[in-house]
């Protein structure tokens, strides 16, 4: 099952992702889980 990644320490989380609040908890999910790739522009 892929994961939904959502890399943002201010902003509350979409529904259907995982927040990760820094980039350790990001490295975290990304060694543990089958992370999903999305890239959006600010």
């Amino acid at each position: 099952m892929k994961v939904n990644l959502y890399h943002d320490d201010l902003r509350d989380c979409p529904k259907g992702f995982v927040v990760a609040r820094t980039i350790e908890e990001a490295l975290e999910l990304f060694a543990t889980k089958n992370i999903r790739i999305f890239f959006s522009r600010p």
